[in-house]
Formats: C-alpha cells, structure tokens, sequence
C-alpha cells in the first residue's frame, strides 16, 4: 500500500511543478505562486477532502479566469503613473482577496448545507462540461507550444479569437521553428511513454514511468548546450526563487467590492464544478473513494483560505494529476504529503534548474494530459441514446462553453438540468400495486392479496415532491389500513434522496406503521449509503433487496395468523 502511495505521490510532483509554472505564466503572476500551490493544497485537501485519489492543485482554466481578472482589476485601477512593481503588488493584493473570498463563500456553504447543489451536476452535465474544458486547455497551450506570445484572447468568445489569432500566426509565419521542433519531439517522448505507462498499468505494476521528468530533463540539458534561449530565441520559464513563501495579512480593504464578490462567486462555481464532478467520475472507479458533495465545500474553502495568506492561485482537482494517482495505484491520502515534500525538495535543491525549462514543454505536458477528457465525446451517443433531453443538456454545456466560455456554458447547462430535475419530480408518480396480478410468488403463499399494499415511487424523492408525496400516499393507505397488515415501499426506480427526502420516509413510517409494518424496499445503494451516513435513527425502518423477497418474508411469517403487534421485523435494518 505504501509503495502505491509513495510512487503516486512522487509521479505527481513532477506533473504539478509543470502546471503550476504554466498557470503562473497564464494567470500573469510570479511563477512562485504557482509552484507554491501544489505544496499547501494537497495537504489540507488530503485532512478535510473526501476523495482519496482526487489531487487538488492549478488548473489551466480557472488560471485564465483568474488572470482575466487581475488583469481587469489592474486596468480599472491603474493610471499613467503607475509603476510595474506597484501593479505586481496591486495585482498580489488582489488576488490575495481573492482566494479568501473564494474560501470564505465555500466554507459558508459548507455550514449551510448547501453541498445537494452537487447532485444537479448529472453525468449529461459533467461529461459536456470535461469536453469543453479539454478544448479549452488545448487552446490555451497551442500557441505557446509553436512559439507565439500573447495569442490567447480573454473573455466571453475567447476560444475563437484564440483560434483566429493563431491561424493568422501561422498564415504570417509568425512562429519559431526550433520550438516547434522542441514540440514536435517532445509529443513523440509523451505520446511512446503513454503507450508504455497503458501496458503498465494493465499489468499491475506499482509504479508508471516518470514521462514529465524526462521530458523536462531533456529540456533543460538540451538548452544549457545549445543555448536555444539566447541563440534561438526559446522562451523559457526564467528564475525560480526557492525561498519559501512569507505569511502576510489579507489586506481586507478593497476598492471595488462588489467586483470582488462576482469575482469570488465566478470562481466559486467554476472550482466547484470541476471538483464535484471529478470527485463523481472518480467515485464510479473506485470503492476507496465516496463523494460527499457538502465537504468538498469545507475541503476547497480551507484551501483557499490558507492559502490567501500566502498569495496562491486558485485552483481545484484535475482529470489528469487524478489520473496520475489512479494509476500508480494511491490507496491512502500519504502519497499527497509526499507530493507536497517531493516539490518543496525539487524546488530548494533543484530550483535554478528549472529557469531553462523551454515554455512549449511545459505546454506539451498539458496538451498530452488532456486526451482522457476529450474522450468525454464518447460519451454523447449513450447519452442521447438513452435519454434526448439529457443529450441536449450534454449539447448546450459544451457547445456553449466553447463557442461563447466555460462560465456561461457552465451556468446554462446546470440552470437547465435544475429546471428539468424540477419538472419531472413535479410530475412524481405513485402507483398502486396488487400482488396477486404481479407476483406468482404470492399466488403459492395461500395469503390473501388484500393483506398487503404495494406502493411503488415512480419518481426522486426531493424537496420538489415530498409535500406532494406526504399528502398522497397517507389518503392511499387509509381506506384499507384495517385490511393491511403489510405496506410495502417500492423505490427501485428511485435515483435521488435528498434530506427531504429522508424526512419523508420517516414520516411515512410513522404515519402507516401503528397499524401495519411499514417495508422499503429495492432502495439502490448510493441511497442506502447515504440513509446510514445520514440518518441517527434508520433503525426504525425495515428494508428487503427487493419486492420478490419482502412477499416471500410474508408467507414465512405467516401474516394472516399474527397480529400486527406482534408481528418480528421482516428483515433486518442496515447494520452499521
């Protein structure tokens, strides 16, 4: 175990340190901010997270976001005296109010409990969501990547005047032939270590080989003999200071803080997005990890907070360092503090090294990261498929996101799997089942059918549709509950349980059970998870597998004989 997680953390150094120093040079902020990131977050990630294999660090895309708006805050703030260090310390200040705004928000969600805003975030909505923000990272980094500077467009449209911008690079041949080289080689290194690392893995060895350390050490010795910085013009990364960042007080005095708030709530959505919905596809992998969508909130804001007193980016889980975790087969939250001190380490001994790290390398180790989140595309035909509405949810949140940005993409995708959510548990259906025209089973028992009552939920059980359910099923129940001894509660095409959910059910069975013993029954897992989780007293309901078993329980008990009284629980409840 402690192999998987010492590889697993020791991979992911590498990875992090490249996408911290390319979210610096993206976000416009001291390259020290983010190579400092990945240190402090998987740390308080790994004490207050709740998924094992998701690493929290920068990310490409709230990067641009961020640099987006420090650089709107510098332009709205600065005049023609304005040195650049003033605006470096400016744009530091408020990108320090930033990160403490963002956390302050998600820790008041956390105790708000707020945390059913993940369970909008459907598989339609996450898959269109991963798509669009692989686009979004592989436009970013394709013009680094040639040699081009300062061709990535900010804001609303921004993907396509990235695009425009560098077609007409390339038409100008304004680019540069070596880093194109660079590039070209280091995709073949990335491309044949991916290969390798599949074969790897498959064969269940404990650790996959170090392609972002070879790559960047082939960078660098090959730019130290050739000196393609000075004689061919190669940008690189330049000088890394490997002091350790100081502690300072958030300066709580803005000028503008209603652009503050928008500001924090933009990003909140956006790292929130991207975390709950890794943490979900993460969950459906493995069993080690269970997502727990309101202690994320506490998880990123006590990142966040902290990490304002040391003026870091802002930043969330990623597929690709997730990946990297995955793979090298991490079972506990160890292989995040070895991370952490694999580059605290890295940086102190071998910090000025990395000043002659080519820029398109780093571009190139992102470029190779994201091909499992375009692979979210495959995704579209099941979808579509399977349900047409949640392949137009999958539709609008990526095309949107694309064509117009991640954030307008983001908010109509889930404003409209909020509203369809909400008029189909509007509409909830309850159904009445006789058990002699369903169930053979019952047939051979020799009971009469009227001894029981099938009330099957044909829809969620949310706060959209409790009030509605709590006044139906009692005036169903009522007119027989001298002939019933039994109520059965089929929820197997139930798929969602909120609290107001749970609240129903006990209410449910205190309405019916004086009279008869109450049964829930074919209930899916991740519900009963989260009914034991949850609920101090569930052992004051009964359960059975499924609507087969609780009828065959009858014939056992022999209902027809016993008072309800006294009558021994049908099953046993979920043990703890």
């Amino acid at each position: 175990m402690f192999l998987g997680d010492f590889c697993a953390g020791v991979a992911l150094s590498f990875l992090q340190i490249a996408l911290g120093i390319t979210c610096a040079i993206i976000a416009t902020v001291s390259i020290n901010i983010g190579i400092y990131t990945p240190i402090l977050f998987p740390i308080l990630y790994a004490i207050f997270g709740t998924s094992i294999h998701c690493s929290i660090g920068v990310t490409v895309v709230i990067s641009l976001i961020t640099g987006e708006q420090l650089q709107n805050f510098i332009s709205n703030d600065k005049s023609s005296n304005t040195s650049l260090e003033v605006l470096e310390d400016m744009k530091e200040e408020y990108l320090a109010q930033l990160s403490f705004a963002c956390g302050s928000l998600m820790v008041l969600a956390h105790f708000l409990n707020l945390g059913f805003i993940g369970e909008f975030f459907t598989k339609p909505f996450n898959s269109g969501l991963l798509s669009a923000l692989g686009i979004a990272i592989i436009t970013a980094q394709i013009g680094p990547s040639l040699g081009m500077n300062e061709v990535n467009a900010m804001g609303r449209f921004g993907i396509i005047k990235t695009w425009k911008n560098l077609i007409q690079n390339l038409i100008n041949y304004n680019f540069n032939l070596i880093t194109v080289f660079l590039s070209i080689v280091t995709m073949i290194i990335l491309a044949g270590f991916r290969v390798i690392n599949k074969k790897i893995v498959n064969k269940g060895w404990p650790m996959t080989l170090p392609a972002e350390l070879t790559v960047v050490a082939l960078g660098i010795i090959f730019t130290k003999i050739f000196s393609l910085d000075i004689e061919y013009d190669v940008d690189t990364t330049g000088n890394i200071s490997v002091e350790i960042p100081s502690i300072k007080m958030v300066n709580f005095y803005c000028r503008n803080y209603f652009q503050l708030f928008m500001d924090a709530f933009t990003l909140v959505i956006l790292v929130y997005s991207f975390q709950i919905s890794l943490v979900k596809n993460m969950a459906k992998k493995s069993t080690l990890v269970k997502a727990n969508s309101n202690q994320e909130f506490l998880a990123l804001g006590a990142c966040h907070i902290l990490g304002s007193f040391f003026t870091l980016l802002p930043g969330s889980a990623g597929p690709p360092r997730s990946a990297v975790v995955y793979n090298n087969s991490g079972k506990t939250q160890i292989w995040s503090f070895i991370c952490s001190l694999t580059i605290a380490v890295l940086i102190y001994f071998f910090g000025w090294l990395f000043a002659y790290v080519p820029k398109s390398v780093l571009c190139n180790i992102n470029l190779i990261s994201v091909i499992d989140m375009l692979m979210s595309f495959k995704d579209l035909k099941g979808i579509l498929e399977k349900d047409r509405l949640d392949g137009i949810i999958w539709l609008l949140t990526a095309v949107t996101s694309v064509i117009v940005s991640l954030f307008d993409g983001m908010l109509l995708g889930l404003f409209c799997q909020i509203f369809l959510y909400a008029k189909q548990n509007q509409s909830a259906s309850i159904e009445i089942q006789t058990s002699k025209e369903s169930y053979e089973c019952f047939l051979a028992s020799n009971e009469e059918p009227n001894s029981i009552l099938v009330i099957k939920f044909r829809s969620s059980l949310s706060k959209f549709n409790v009030d509605r359910i709590l006044d139906e099923v009692p005036i169903l129940y009522n007119p027989y509950r001298h002939s019933h001894h039994l109520v059965i509660i089929d929820m197997s095409t139930t798929d969602y349980l909120d609290s107001s959910g749970m609240s129903a059910l006990l209410q449910l069975n205190e309405c019916m059970g004086s009279k008869a013993t109450v049964v829930f029954c074919g209930i899916q897992n991740q519900i009963l998870s989260k009914l034991k989780t949850r609920l101090s007293n569930i052992e004051q309901l009964n359960f059975a597998t499924n609507l087969r078993d609780a009828m065959e329980s009858i014939h056992l008990l022999n209902l027809k004989n016993h008072a309800t009284s006294d009558l021994p629980q049908i099953v046993s409840t979920i043990s703890s």
